[in-house]
């Protein structure tokens, strides 16, 4: 019984050279036509194809100038239901996807639900080399063919009004089967009613010629010949090729032409078996079980096998391995369209999967290009079919192959259709519940190398970003040798730091760990062309040596797009499917998802997740400047890595839990982005680091502002929404639940040392030796803000003890017995709060702000009146929470922090409310609050307006002004005076010379005139409290006050 509910297949395309519709390239292969040619003089810009074969200049050269090359001058794009801007001015491989894309779709297909999924080779694009070019020597090229992975997807999808997933991504030459396995995903998830998927492989032909030769992989004798005695290499091939896909019950209620039914696609990864590029026949084998399990077919029901042979020797030989391990003595029928076609890459998959569709409906095999056979097919039972063979039966089944370079494999098998009664049942896996959660993080940006930097970074003030200038990785456990290393670019290295960080201490099993990686084409790679354009100029050669290396073997494997998730998967040893996801800034986004969702189907234990984006590079900011976003910021380089499990697995293992991963979030509300003002525009990782930001402000409870964090008690989730180019919208959601939210400091930490012993002489001694702790009534505490500071505060104390004194200074505090008496906290009244008063304590301490949250529901709301940078002063009734919010977290501090025990509570003013509330004889503190806004006390009736003094005054409730003074004067003296003013009144006595009065400015200023103008202050807190004016409010005033 199958696992994989069945996939329809109800529409097909392609665009590949000499076969611009499925019927062509069935009809070439079924005649035996190569469709390979020289390549045309004008295909390379500038570059001879014939000289560039000649040379013998090592990374200046090319094996053979042949390959396959499409013929698309007749395309037609008025099915798109909205042009695509410019479109003429885009590299090529946008029109074909948009040509596939529409040719594949059924007609009158709806385009709600319907989700596009692409496999495309990251490599630059014809048109993104033409502008990274146009950067140094100049030119006209559209800025948008810069973002050559992602945006060709976005834009078709938007052209089509396609609302379902849409992204790009790289799993080398098993890119488009892993584009159609996700999108069998997100249709069995029900993420989508219809899905668009397969490959294209628009990558620049000069950089692929150049980069094989480099990696001895391209053919010498221009012939691409699979399974051949003489096979010496392959043929790249550029083209398009997609398939529409439904839930087979759907199809089959919509009566939709099914030209297929997918039954299962397993994919797998080499890790470490065999190296980056050397195929592995164990992960080959283990994606072909995983199909067949999968399909709930056994191997001999199998009737075909369109193989990936690329004609390579060791590639070939490999796969017939694999082929006998996973099928064993099933009399296998093979065929091999490359061929015909040469290597596609990123579309091969599909395109066989296409032709073979075409087999099916035509009951024949088409035959391999392969007069002399491999002396290793005479070993296995397999028949390489080389002539037309009837495809007899009424159910055909066949498979598809794809291994890429890095490890990627995927072997999809697909039937012919037949009626239900006819098939076997398949039941659709029921993905377990339960969170997914972040359980490792790790980070490298252009100025901070681990995720504690990262951390500080995030979360303090905004800061111009830092360029990356160099990338560190231990050299214990690396996995590849370091000169290997020095060729990759720091898209890969940067990934393999930050995913060290993200799992160190966490557990993997091997089989069942995978790594999806969002980037995006490197504009380094485009300016391989510029190379070859200056053969001859030694000077130029020498000058730009690192800004455009020579093209080794290690070199080409630095540059591969797919690699950044494979190096990690092959320094690991993690056997999982991995690959890259481009979907510009919502990359990361993406991958997130991916991984998510592998987790919940049970695919995957754990899942490495992230993005990387280099973007400190001057095409790069060009073109990025020129479409996207605010020119004025600055760009940033960043990697991000997650670790993702089920939180019961991370439980169960004891490992922490960072945050609660929610990839379905759709808040009413997004959460205020603010990473790029701490690491710049890092685009494809741009939405990484946001969460990855978003997740330490959680865990801190705070929230992020441009001078740094603000704390923010009990908010604990946050959405990250993104908008990224071509019209692609997207979010995530993050939950922290800790029950020990990390502390924060806004500047250096102090540091201290603690001496005590029984007497000073003890004590003296403990101080000169240096050896803190001890116990006894004699103490000395020391804080400094660093080492040296320290010890030079030790030796003073020291010194002072010495000569008989008691230590004492700036940093030093010093007892010769514990202070005795009775404790009482002393409550303030509103007067005393200030914009940002305690907010360093509720920082560094942020577990009380929790408790008070909690002992106070709703008691967090008033926290954002006090804290923030456009917060330079409160009104009245921000006073009056501000100082609840102070009194009451000083009050926490002090009782479980410092433990102290008070045996008395004095409060001034509504500090005997705060009293109250702190020490529980009152609990309902925002209730009150809410009373005291109803009663329009403050604003309108003590504060604000000041009506009660109307009222007092026989004048009405009217508003009517008032001022509050502080006077450094004798009480006695005030008093005589304020007997003369009747709209005066002595509010607040905070010492025999130091009081406060209230009352009409006039009057207050009379009074201040008649004391012979003493020291005073304006208040600013404009309150009718404390005197006889309140009179009129009393009664009111006693109802909130007597709970």
């Amino acid at each position: 019984m199958s696992d994989f509910a069945p996939i329809a297949i109800v529409g097909r395309s392609c665009l590949l050279p000499g076969a611009p519709t499925p019927q062509d390239l069935f009809d070439a292969t079924l005649a035996g036509r190569s469709l390979l040619a020289p390549t045309p003089r004008d295909r390379w810009r500038g570059v001879d194809p014939a000289a560039l074969a000649a040379s013998d200049r090592p990374g200046l050269r090319v094996a053979s100038a042949t390959g396959g090359n499409v013929d698309d001058s007749a395309l037609n794009l008025t099915g798109l239901s909205s042009p695509i801007p410019d479109v003429e001015r885009l590299d090529p491989l946008v029109r074909w996807v948009a040509h596939c894309a529409q040719q594949a779709l059924p007609a009158g297909a709806a385009r709600e639900r319907t989700g596009l999924i692409v496999g495309n080779l990251s490599y630059p694009s014809t048109m993104n080399t033409a502008f990274v070019e146009s950067v140094w020597t100049g030119g006209d090229v559209d800025p948008r063919n810069r973002f050559s992975s992602g945006l060709p997807v976005h834009l078709v999808a938007g052209a089509l009004d396609l609302d379902g997933p849409a992204f790009a991504l790289d799993a080398a030459c098993a890119s488009s089967l892993y584009a159609i396995k996700l999108a069998c995903d997100a249709l069995h998830d029900g993420d989508a009613d219809v899905m668009l998927a397969g490959g294209v492989n628009g990558a620049d032909d000069l950089f692929l010629h150049l980069g094989f030769t480099s990696l001895r992989a391209l053919s010498p004798s221009g012939r691409s010949r699979p399974f051949h005695a003489e096979a010496d290499g392959l043929v790249p091939s550029a083209g398009a090729a997609l398939v529409a896909l439904k839930r087979l019950a759907d199809a089959e209620r919509d009566g939709d032409r099914i030209l297929g039914v997918i039954r299962g696609v397993g994919l797998s990864n080499d890790g470490r078996q065999s190296g980056i590029l050397a195929p592995a026949a164990s992960g080959q084998t283990a994606a072909m079980r995983a199909a067949l399990a999968q399909a709930g077919l056994n191997p001999a029901d199998v009737d075909y096998v369109d193989c990936h042979a690329t004609g390579t020797v060791l590639g070939d030989a490999t796969e017939l391995d694999s082929l006998r391990d996973a099928y064993g003595d099933a009399p296998l029928k093979l065929g091999a369209l490359k061929g015909n076609l040469g290597h596609t890459i990123t579309v091969s998959g599909a395109a066989s999967l296409v032709n073979v569709l075409s087999a099916m409906e035509a009951g024949a095999l088409p035959p391999s290009l392969c007069d002399t056979q491999t002396p290793a097919l005479a070993d296995t039972p397999f028949t390489l079919i080389t002539e037309p063979t009837p495809w007899e039966g009424t159910v055909k089944t066949a498979a598809v192959s794809n291994f890429g370079f890095g490890g990627n494999n995927a072997h999809l098998i697909v039937q012919n259709y037949v009626p239900a009664e006819h098939r076997a049942p398949a039941i659709a896996p029921t993905p377990p519940a339960g969170d997914i959660v972040i359980c490792g993080l790790g980070a490298v940006t252009g100025d901070t190398a681990d995720v504690d930097q990262f951390r500080r970074r995030a979360l303090g003030p905004e800061a111009e970003p830092a360029a990356l200038e160099e990338v560190r990785l231990e050299l214990a456990g690396l996995g590849f040798p370091p000169s290997e290393l020095k060729g990759s670019l720091a898209q890969q290295t940067t990934v393999l730091g930050a995913a060290a960080q993200a799992l160190r201490g966490i557990g993997s099993e091997r089989e069942s760990t995978g790594v999806v990686i969002g980037m995006g084409c490197d504009a380094m790679i485009g300016r391989q062309r510029l190379r070859v354009l200056h053969a001859d100029d030694d000077a130029w050669l020498e000058a730009n040596a690192a800004a455009a290396p020579q093209l080794t073997a290690d070199g080409v494997v630095g540059t591969m797009p797919n690699i950044p998730a494979n190096r990690v998967h092959a320094q690991r040893d993690f056997r999982g499917f991995g690959f890259t996801v481009s979907s510009e800034e919502l990359s990361a986004i993406t991958a997130l998802q991916i991984a998510a969702r592998a987790l919940r189907s049970g695919e995957l234990d754990t899942v490495v997740a992230g993005a990387v984006d280099l973007c400190r590079e001057a095409a790069h900011e060009r073109a990025a400047d020129a479409v996207a976003g605010d020119p004025t910021l600055p760009h940033g380089d960043a990697a991000v890595v997650f670790v993702l499990k089920r939180r019961a697995d991370a439980e169960a293992a004891g490992e922490p839990i960072l945050a609660v991963l929610d990839t379905d979030s759709r808040p009413d509300t997004t959460s205020a982005a603010f990473a790029t003002g701490r690491f710049g525009r890092t685009h494809a990782a741009s939405a990484a680091v946001e969460i990855a930001a978003q997740v330490m402000a959680l865990g801190s409870r705070v929230r992020v502002e441009p001078s740094g964090a603000q704390p923010a008690p009990g908010e604990n989730s946050a959405h990250i929404s993104v908008s990224a180019l071509g019209g692609r919208t997207g979010g995530i959601g993050v939950r922290v639940d800790v029950d020990a939210p990390a502390p924060l400091a806004r500047g250096p930490v102090p540091i201290s040392q603690r001496y005590a012993a029984a007497g000073r002489a003890e004590l003296l001694d403990a101080l000169q030796r240096g050896v803190p702790g001890g116990d006894g009534p004699v103490r000395c505490a020391l804080v400094a803000d660093n080492e040296v500071t320290l010890d030079t505060l030790r030796r003073g104390a020291a010194d002072q003890l010495a000569r008989g004194a008691a230590p004492a200074g700036p940093g030093i505090v010093f007892a010769d017995a514990p202070i005795s008496g009775e404790i009482g906290f002393a409550f303030t009244g509103a007067a005393a709060a200030y914009p940002g008063a305690g907010r360093d304590l509720l920082l560094a301490w942020p577990e009380v702000a929790e408790a008070l949250a909690q002992r106070f529901p709703g008691g967090a709301d008033l926290v954002p009146e006090l804290f923030g940078d456009g917060i330079t002063e409160l009104d009245a009734y921000a006073q009056l929470t501000g100082c609840a919010v102070v009194c009451q977290t000083q009050a926490e501090f002090s009782r479980t922090v410092l433990g102290l025990r008070p045996t008395a509570a004095i409060g001034l003013s509504s500090g005997e409310t705060n009293s109250l509330m702190a020490f529980g004889v009152w609990r309902d503190l925002r209730p009150m609050l809410a009373e005291i806004t109803e009663s329009g006390m403050y604003g309108r009736q003590i504060t604000g307006d000041c009506r009660i003094a109307g009222e007092a005054w026989g004048v009405g409730s009217t508003p009517t002004e008032w001022e509050c003074w502080r006077i450094g004067a004798p009480r006695e003296q005030i008093d005589a005076v304020l007997a003369a003013e009747p709209r005066a009144y002595m509010t607040i006595v905070q010492a025999p010379d130091d009081c406060v009065i209230g009352g009409d400015p006039q009057a207050c200023k009379r009074v201040i005139e008649a004391l012979g103008n003493p020291p005073s202050m304006y208040l600013g807190l404009d309150m009718v409290i404390h005197c006889e004016a309140m009179t009129p409010f009393t009664d009111v005033w006693h109802r909130i006050h007597s709970r």
